[in-house]
C-alpha cells in the first residue's frame, strides 16, 4: 500500500484530498500532529481509498494509512503555516504556500536539510520537489541550489528567516595523468654502439675461427709432416 498525489504541501486548517493504493476492505487514517480526516475509515474501492485531510499544525505531519489486512502505508507531509507570503495571483499564494513548507521544514533542521533534500520520499525532498515545479527552477536535481533558495525566500512572508542554498556534491577527484609514449626514433645513440662493437666482435671471431679452421690446420700439419721426415732421416744415420 501506499500514499498519491502528496506532492504539494497543504496549508494548516486546509483540507485536501489525500489517497492510497494497492489496500483492502477499508482503511483507517492517523496522523502524530492531531490533523483530522473526513472521514476516519474509508471504503476501498478498486484498491484505493481515499479521505479529506485538515492538517492541525505546521511543519511535518507524519501520515499514517492501515487497511484490514494490517497492511500500512506512511508519508513525511510537510505542511505550511496559514497566510504564507508571496501575494498576488493565485499561483503566486501557492508559491508562497510551497516556499512557507520548505522553510519552515529548514528552520526545524538546518543541519540535516541538505542530505535529507537529497533522499527521495522525505519531507525536505517532497518540499522543495513541488516549489520547484511550481516555480519551474531546477527540477530534478536532488539539489537546493542556492538560486531555489534565492526563489523560496522571495515567496516568503517579509520578516520570515530566510533558507541558504547546499553545496553541491564535491568535484570528482582529478583522472591520472597523461601517460608519457617511450621517445620515439628506436634504439639510443650508446646501445646501437655496443650492438655494432658486438656485431664487429662476432664478425671478427668467425673470420678468425674460419681461417685457422681451413688452413691452420694444413700449416700446422705441414710443419708435422716436415719434423716427421727430419726424425726420420735421423734415424737412418
Amino acid at each position: 500500500m501506499q500514499f498519491n498525489n502528496l506532492s504539494a504541501s497543504p496549508v494548516v486548517g486546509q483540507a485536501v484530498t489525500i489517497s492510497v493504493s494497492n489496500s483492502s476492505g477499508t482503511v483507517t487514517w492517523s496522523s502524530d500532529q492531531g490533523s483530522s480526516f473526513n472521514p476516519a475509515t474509508s471504503s476501498v474501492s478498486n484498491g484505493s481509498a481515499s479521505t479529506s485531510y485538515t492538517p492541525a499544525a505546521a511543519g511535518t505531519d507524519n501520515l499514517t494509512a492501515t487497511d484490514d489486512t494490517g497492511d500500512t502505508a506512511t508519508s513525511a507531509m510537510p505542511v505550511a503555516a496559514a497566510g504564507g507570503g508571496g501575494g498576488g495571483g493565485g499561483n503566486q499564494s501557492q508559491l508562497g504556500v510551497l516556499a512557507t513548507a520548505v522553510a519552515a521544514i529548514y528552520t526545524t533542521d538546518p543541519a540535516t536539510f541538505c542530505s535529507s533534500v537529497g533522499t527521495t520520499g522525505s519531507p525536505a525532498n517532497t518540499a522543495v520537489h513541488a516549489f520547484k515545479v511550481a516555480a519551474g527552477v531546477n527540477v530534478g536535481t536532488g539539489l537546493y541550489e542556492q538560486s531555489t533558495a534565492d526563489a523560496v525566500n522571495s515567496y516568503l512572508a517579509a520578516g520570515s528567516a530566510a533558507t541558504a542554498g547546499c553545496a553541491g556534491s564535491a568535484p570528482p577527484p582529478p583522472g591520472p595523468g597523461p601517460i608519457t609514449p617511450p621517445p620515439s626514433g628506436g634504439m639510443s645513440k650508446g646501445l646501437k654502439i655496443f650492438l655494432w662493437l658486438l656485431l664487429a666482435a662476432g664478425v671478427a671471431g668467425g673470420i678468425y675461427w674460419a681461417f685457422f679452421t681451413k688452413h691452420g690446420k694444413t700449416t700446422l700439419g705441414m710443419a708435422r709432416e716436415k719434423k716427421r721426415k727430419k726424425s726420420k732421416k735421423s734415424k737412418k744415420k
